[in-house]
Parts: structure tokens; C-alpha cells; sequence
């Protein structure tokens, strides 16, 4: 019996190359920001940790276990990871494919084809630190696509439960997937069979706990105190002051702080469901405050609450609580662990997005007018020139921290790095351009000066002023 058909076969190889077509600018990419911390400079990786310890320190061991391999085994052979990374995405996106045909959305190799080309994916796939999403997807997919299978034959949930464990204990991203587990269960099954989901809680509790309770994983809400998080050859400088604390503000009133979370949800749910139809800047780092066109702002809750409404009961309105249920810990309402819920990155789209994609080909499908065929067309052909676009910031240091500090123009990080990549590529004088600038500023935002890493910056920019005063 043939796996694939040769129609089949050849759509799968053109996805293929289009997407390793679309990810090359990346692909010869070095170290990048969370790389530093996480992987290269990442002590348990250079102090040898055991496997046992990571698996019992860490809230994310599986992840961390497969970068300690990657890294004993290739250290800084950077292509490697990246390969890995697009390999592990097209492997997504075919399962993703697969999961497709039994659930019998419109528009199935459509829905394939955009997921495996869209530009919000970039961050997951390009950012080699961003393994952990990816594995944390295919898991999570593995799982539907066993459970899927054990609604016939139970001998499938034992391998759904595990490769639901494997996800969440690749990253956390996927935890609110049971909640959709139980749904399909309870469509598909009866009450009495319903037992059969309990694990999938129990797991998502576990893997809960254990996040909030590591050791290890609880140093990343000081992770932007660490001198790992900088540049290579600064991380080793034990000399580097610290900053006195901030003083200590007053904490707001509750009204208050409710009101400033409902106006961050909407912001951010709406930059979110927007970016998945309309990405037209895939920036790297995009920091706390996304960009969001008024009108769109206007928009896009009443457009919700209109499709809700009509699309009740029915698979669209489905699609779309479950794209935002996979997002909830990142829209300002629901704290994730560890994580400022401010942050706005397109890497928690990657397992939001299929749910995301799901919907608007349900929308499409339903709005019958003329030429609604060459709509997908147009939307692939965008993407395609989009994602072309994003990756190229990944291609070197100073683009992809150039184009970060465009969305988060006080990211003293960034900042930082920055300055350091013009450093290193002998191009001092643009390098005091940049610590200069952030100087400036914080002057008329002393809340800069207050920040941890403002003394490297000061540090940095007197060594580059020493340096360019020093040239013949």
C-alpha cells in the first residue's frame, strides 16, 4: 500500500522547498538574545548538568534535555539548529495536515500551506532557542491525532496521554489544549467514557505545579538581571556594577489595575487575531505594546461578537474560542508562569494559529461570492512574500536587534546587544550612536536609569568612547 500518491507526493516535496526557499536568509544565522541565555552560555549546559537533574529540576525537562544533546553534540555548529528547526516545522505542519483530513475542515491542503508558510511562525523556526515550541507542538498534535484514534480503539489513549506529558513537559504553551481535549471527548463520547480525559488534567496539573514550583525555571523572572543575557564576551564580566533597587512604588488600587488588564487584553487579543490574517510586520522582538491600527481596535471586538453570534454551536465559533483559549495565558487577563503577560511575541501564536486558520477558512467557506477561490491564492502568495521578509531579520545580530528596537525603542537589552553587534563588527562610532541615544533618552525617562542593565549600557558606551577617542 503506497503512503503517498505521486500527486501527493509531489505537493509534499514543492511545500517543501518553498519553505526552505522562504527560511534560507536564516538559515546561516548565529546566536541571537534568548540563545545566549539559554543554550550558549546556559550554565547547566556548560557545567555538565546531568540528565536526571534537568529532569527533576526543571519545569520544561524534555526541551531542555534535547538542547543539552544538540549542544554536547553540535556546540556551535549553528546551521545544525537551524535545519533542525525547519525540519521539525515542515514535520509539524504535515501532522498538522494529517489531523486536517480526519477533522474535515474546507480548504484542507490550503490550511496546511498557510500554516507551514506563515510569517508569525518565523520567530518559532528561525530563533534557534525557539526548539522548544516546536517540539512542544508536535507533541501536543501527536496527541489529538491519538486521541483521535483511541475514540474507536482504547489501546490509543495510553499514547495520547504520553505525548500530551511530552508537550507540556516541552513547553507549557500547550497546557490549555486539555480543556480542548475534553470538548472533542465530550462531543464524540458519553458522559461515562468521559473518565478516559481525566489524565490530561491531571497531567496539565502536574505540569503546572512543576513550572511554578522549579528551582531552575524560576530564575527566568530575573533573567534580564543576568549578565548571560548580553552579549558572550560581556556575560563573563563580574566587575560590572549593579544598580541600587528601585525605590518602592505604591501599589496600585484594584479598580485601577483591573482596568489597565481589560485595556491590555483588548490590545493584545486584538493584535493577535489580526496577525494571523494580516501580518504585515513580523518583528522579532515587539516588547509590551503592540501597534494596533484605531480602526482595527474599533473593529474587531464588534466583529468577534458578530460572528460568535451567528456562528454559535457550529465549528467556526469553535475554531475561534479554541484559538483564544490557547492564547488566554498571554492576553494580560491570566498570568503566565514566569512570563511578563505583557510580552507580545508571535511565538505564542504557533499552536493558536492552526485553531486560528481553521476559522477564517470557515468564514471564507460560508461567504459564497464569485471569485472566493483565488482568495486563498492571494493569501499565499502574501505570506510567502512576508515570511521571505521576516526572515531575513534573522540573517545577522545587528538586523534582527535593529528591528526589534523599532517596535521596543526602551529596551535597554536590546539596546545594549546592539551597540555590542556594531562593536564586534568594528563599527564603533554607529556603536556610541546607539548607547548615546538610549543616555539621551534616560534623562527624560529617569525609570531607565532605575533598570539593571543601564550600567552595562554606561559601561559599554565609556569603553566605545575611549575607544574611538584612542583612534589615530
Amino acid at each position: 500500500m503506497r503512503i503517498f500518491t505521486p500527486k501527493t507526493l509531489l505537493f509534499m516535496l514543492s511545500s517543501l522547498l518553498l519553505v526552505a526557499g522562504l527560511y534560507y536568509p536564516a538559515l546561516n544565522g548565529g546566536p541571537l538574545f534568548d540563545d545566549y541565555h539559554f543554550i550558549f552560555n546556559y550554565q547547566p549546559f556548560i557545567e555538565n548538568y546531568s540528565y536526571s537533574t534537568i529532569f527533576n529540576n526543571f519545569a520544561w525537562p524534555v526541551s531542555n534535555a534535547i538542547h543539552k544533546i544538540l549542544y554536547d553534540l553540535w556546540y556551535r555548529e549553528y546551521l545544525n539548529y537551524h535545519l533542525l528547526n525547519l525540519a521539525l516545522h515542515f514535520l509539524n505542519s504535515y501532522l498538522f495536515l494529517k489531523l486536517l483530513k480526519k477533522l474535515n475542515p474546507p480548504y484542507a491542503n490550503v490550511i496546511f500551506l498557510l500554516f507551514l508558510i506563515h510569517p508569525a511562525n518565523v520567530i518559532s523556526v528561525a530563533w534557534m532557542v525557539q526548539l522548544k515550541t516546536l517540539l512542544c507542538f508536535t507533541f501536543c498534535i501527536t496527541a489529538f491525532l491519538f486521541l483521535i484514534k483511541s475514540m474507536d480503539d482504547k489501546r490509543y489513549y495510553p499514547l495520547s496521554w504520553l505525548s500530551f506529558l511530552l508537550s507540556v513537559l516541552s513547553k507549557s504553551a500547550s497546557l490549555p489544549l486539555g480543556v480542548i481535549f475534553l470538548a472533542y471527548g465530550f462531543k464524540k463520547q458519553t458522559k461515562a467514557q468521559l473518565i478516559w480525559m481525566l489524565p490530561f488534567f491531571i497531567l496539565s496539573t502536574h505540569s503546572f505545579l512543576k513550572t511554578v514550583y522549579s528551582p531552575v525555571t524560576s530564575e527566568g523572572v530575573t533573567q534580564l538581571k543576568s549578565k548571560t543575557y548580553v552579549a558572550e564576551e560581556y556575560s563573563k564580566k563580574k566587575e560590572i556594577a549593579v544598580v541600587q533597587a528601585a525605590p518602592q512604588i505604591k501599589a496600585p488600587e484594584a479598580s485601577s489595575e483591573l482596568i489597565k488588564r481589560l485595556n491590555l487584553f483588548l490590545k493584545t487579543s486584538q493584535f493577535y487575531f489580526w496577525q494571523v490574517i494580516m501580518p504585515f510586520e513580523s518583528i522579532p522582538i515587539r516588547g509590551p505594546n503592540p501597534k494596533q491600527n484605531s480602526i482595527i481596535e474599533i473593529f474587531q471586538l464588534t466583529f468577534l461578537v458578530t460572528i460568535v453570534f451567528i456562528a454559535w454551536g457550529n465549528l467556526t465559533a469553535i475554531y475561534l474560542i479554541a484559538g483564544y483559549l490557547m492564547i488566554t495565558p498571554f492576553l494580560g487577563i491570566v498570568a503566565a508562569p514566569f512570563m511578563n503577560v505583557t510580552w507580545v511575541s508571535e511565538q505564542h501564536l504557533y499552536l493558536a494559529l492552526p485553531f486560528f486558520l481553521c476559522f477564517w477558512m470557515e468564514v471564507l467557506n460560508k461567504w459564497k461570492f464569485k471569485y472566493a477561490q483565488i482568495i486563498p491564492i492571494i493569501f499565499i502568495v502574501f505570506f510567502s512574500i512576508q515570511t521571505f521578509k521576516a526572515a531575513k531579520y534573522y540573517e545577522n545580530e545587528i538586523i534582527f536587534y535593529t528591528k526589534s528596537l523599532e517596535a521596543d525603542p526602551y529596551n535597554l537589552p536590546i539596546v545594549f546587544n546592539l551597540a555590542d553587534s556594531y562593536f564586534k563588527a568594528n563599527q564603533p562610532e554607529v556603536a556610541i550612536t546607539v548607547t548615546g541615544r538610549i543616555i539621551a533618552m534616560a534623562q527624560e525617562k529617569p525609570e531607565l536609569k532605575e533598570s539593571k542593565y543601564f550600567p552595562y549600557i554606561i559601561r559599554l558606551h565609556g569603553s566605545l568612547v575611549k575607544i574611538v577617542l584612542g583612534k589615530p
